[in-house]
């Protein structure tokens, strides 16, 4: 439902500590409901969570298990993927529906949601730069280029967001390269390593607000 501004009336978070309220004076969710105009947030972000569910309070428990699920949701932005990488879950792959894997879990999410809330709009965004350790191993690095217990870099992660959303016909915004957050200018835009800097959400907010807009499903009629 739009609001008679022509704007979005309810918008739906799912993620992790990035997606939260915690950091950086409130992260980006007050920043892009005065963006775009949206007239309520419900967000079930928790820190720690990745989209698989062997990963603590999971996208995938919270949508699948606990069915939080607004079936009237405007907009639904579900961004996962980081910590997925960080607790060293399998990658999958296009061809495997396993939703142990994060391919296979963030499959599952998707299309419950495609189903359950059929006016919606969803999207997806790929994990933006950080500098840690996964978990079991003891030296930072580039998440980039780092390869996980499982074998796996952060790339590979949102490699597969970009090929599994193509096959299903879900929107996905490269917050990896569109944020520009990078080995030379990170101490300005993560306060960190990880997490968003003011500066940082500023720079998200703006940039998930301008893919929203540029998608045809947002009525401008001001």
């Amino acid at each position: 439902m739009y609001n008679n501004k022509g704007k979005i009336s309810k918008c739906v978070i799912y993620g992790d500590s990035i997606s939260t309220t915690d950091f950086s004076r409130g992260g980006y969710q007050q920043l892009l409901k005065d963006h775009l105009n949206i007239g309520e947030m419900i967000n079930y972000a928790v820190s720690a969570s990745g989209t698989a569910p062997s990963t603590p309070n999971s996208v995938y428990e919270k949508i699948i298990e606990n069915e939080k699920i607004e079936e009237d949701a405007d907009l639904i932005i579900v961004w996962s993927g980081t910590n997925d990488w960080y607790w060293n879950v399998e990658l999958g792959d296009i061809d495997n529906f396993s939703e142990n894997t994060y391919c296979g879990a963030m499959r599952k999410c998707l299309l419950t949601l495609t189903e359950r809330c059929e006016t919606a709009n969803i999207i997806t965004m790929t994990p933006i730069a950080r500098w840690q350790a996964p978990d079991g191993m003891t030296i930072d690095g580039d998440a980039h280029y780092y390869k996980n217990k499982a074998g796996h870099t952060l790339y590979e992660y949102s490699e597969m967001l970009e090929k599994l959303t193509a096959a299903i016909g879900i929107p996905m915004c490269d917050m990896r390269r569109l944020s520009g957050i990078n080995i030379k200018n990170k101490d300005i835009y993560l306060r960190d390593n990880v997490h968003p800097s003011r500066l940082g959400y500023l720079r998200i907010a703006e940039i998930i607000a301008a893919f929203t807009n540029n998608l045809s499903f947002i009525k401008n009629d001001e």
